[in-house]
Parts: structure tokens; C-alpha cells; sequence
């Protein structure tokens, strides 16, 4: 894929530079045929790929697309992410090239770089000047305070509104706050954070809760999974109060590994409210 993706890269106009990143960047025993291709284009206007509804064709035969965006460096980056027939997935990402002379002068590279990249198209030596990675990626960075805080003020706010939907006897809300939101958003992030605790800060670890298995006991694992598959009644109730101690738990850890005051005045007055929500279950009916 990678040598079919650099004879395009000599044909086509505006690609100054290809990078992969990834697990395939990082050549870890864990990738496997079903590991995706992580591909970051240096274009003089990404707008032209933008615009163009197939140039990712040009690789093979397309099973579905599906346009993204990310932030990265305070820039708006364009992304696209194909899946082709023959099973391979490729998420290619369009940076303008001046971010490329940005990263180019960093002492110390983004972690999603950071955790591994390779060079595979360069005709100018543009990359040259970049640092190497040195391996650490997501979980070797602590977060700063300010970060951590600021999760945790959502998770409780967060905590609130599944209380409302409780209340109203709204499944379908409380399911998607108190999963979606608390758990698979925040929870997750903040056992990654954990993870780096645990191991000094010296694990890579990944997006979206990779490599958790292994960096965090069985039993913080188990702990972090849901023990309901409908958010109502009483065992939803029971649910949430389980989620809120496990977040708390975890989050004074992070938060005194840095250095940082956890916010006891927020949690105590938002367990208050929740107490009072949950003392008013069941709602009267709404008619």
C-alpha cells in the first residue's frame, strides 16, 4: 500500500512530503492484517483534495469514505477516512504545508507523532529537521492541571443530567450520557492518565483506550466495565453512584501524582444534588 501510495504521491501536484504514523509506523508484534495505514500528506492547498470526491480511488477499489477533521497544532486539518474492498483501511490526514515547517522546529513532537512516524516521501528533505520520536506517545505525558479539572467538572455535570433522565424515566438519555459521555469519554480518558500514573509516566499507550489492558490491573478493568444494560430504575441509580466513586477514585490519583488540588467543593456539592434527584425517584408522570 505504502509504495503504491509514494508512486502517487511523484505523480500528483502539491504533495510536498508523506509521513506514516500508527501502528504500523511503530512496527509493533501487535500489527496484523487488519491493522489500519495511518498516512499524513504535506500539500501545498489540502483544499484541492478536499474538493476532489475520489482521489483516494486512485489506490483501489473504494467501499466506503467518510470526510473528518481534527485540530492539531491550533490549525483545522482535514482527514479522510476510506475503506476499501480488498479490506484494507487507510485514514489518510491533509495538512497544509506549512504545519510541516511548524513540526519541523518543535523540540518535542505531538504525541500522536511522538508515539512513531516514518518518513516515506520527502524528493525535498523537508522532514529532515524533524526530532525523533522517542516512543512515549499518549500515556507518557501527564496531563496538565487545568486538563484534569476540567474533566472533571463535565463528568459530574455530566452526572446531573443522567440524574434528570433517570427521573424521567428516559433510557434512551441516561443510556447515552452515562455511556457515551461518562464512560467511553471520560472514564476512559481518565484511566489512561492512570495507566501513565501507574507505569511513571513511561508507557506509549493510544487513542481511544488502547493498550489499557495491559497497562491496568484486571480488577480496575472489571471495575470500569457496566454492570447494567438498561439505564433505569434503582440499578440505574446504583450504576451512576458506582461510576461516580470509580471517577473520583481515579481522578484524586492523577491529580495528586501531578501535583494538583482536587476539586472536593464540586463533588460534594454535586453528590448533594443527586441525592436530592434520587429522592424524588420515581418522578410523577408527565402528561
Amino acid at each position: 500500500m505504502i509504495e503504491t501510495i509514494r508512486d502517487w504521491c511523484g505523480r500528483a501536484s502539491g504533495v510536498r512530503a508523506a509521513i506514516l504514523t500508527g501502528s504500523r509506523a511503530k512496527r509493533r508484534p501487535s500489527v496484523d492484517a487488519l491493522s489500519d495505514w495511518d498516512v499524513v500528506l504535506f500539500l501545498d492547498d489540502p483544499a484541492v483534495l478536499t474538493e476532489d470526491p475520489d482521489w483516494f480511488s486512485a489506490f483501489g477499489p473504494v467501499l466506503v469514505s467518510i470526510p473528518a477533521a481534527s485540530q492539531e497544532l491550533g490549525q483545522y486539518v482535514a482527514a479522510r477516512l476510506v475503506q476499501y474492498q480488498d479490506g484494507r483501511r487507510v485514514d489518510f490526514s491533509l495538512f497544509p504545508i506549512d504545519m510541516l515547517r511548524v513540526i519541523s522546529i518543535l523540540p518535542e513532537l505531538p504525541p500522536w507523532l511522538d508515539a512513531g512516524y516514518q518518513v516515506f516521501y520527502d524528493p525535498e528533505g523537508l522532514t529532515g529537521s524533524m526530532v525523533p520520536p522517542f516512543g512515549r506517545g499518549y500515556a507518557g505525558r501527564p496531563p496538565a492541571s487545568h486538563e484534569v479539572t476540567a474533566d472533571i467538572e463535565e463528568f459530574w455535570w455530566e452526572a446531573l443530567v443522567v440524574a434528570k433522565e433517570l427521573n424521567r424515566q428516559e433510557t434512551v438519555a441516561a443510556a447515552y450520557s452515562a455511556e457515551s459521555v461518562m464512560r467511553h469519554g471520560l472514564l476512559r480518558r481518565m484511566l489512561e492518565w492512570k495507566a501513565g500514573v501507574d507505569s511513571g509516566w513511561s508507557k506509549p499507550g493510544g487513542p481511544f483506550g488502547r493498550g489499557l489492558s495491559g497497562n491496568l490491573s484486571d480488577d480496575l478493568i472489571r471495575r470500569a466495565r457496566p454492570e447494567i444494560s438498561v439505564w433505569e430504575g434503582e440499578a440505574g441509580w446504583a450504576e451512576l453512584m458506582r461510576l461516580g466513586n470509580l471517577y473520583a477514585e481515579l481522578s484524586r490519583a492523577v491529580l495528586h501524582n501531578i501535583g494538583a488540588e482536587y476539586p472536593d467543593d464540586l463533588e460534594n456539592e454535586a453528590r448533594r444534588l443527586l441525592g436530592e434527584r434520587r429522592s424524588e425517584w420515581p418522578a410523577p408522570e408527565i402528561r
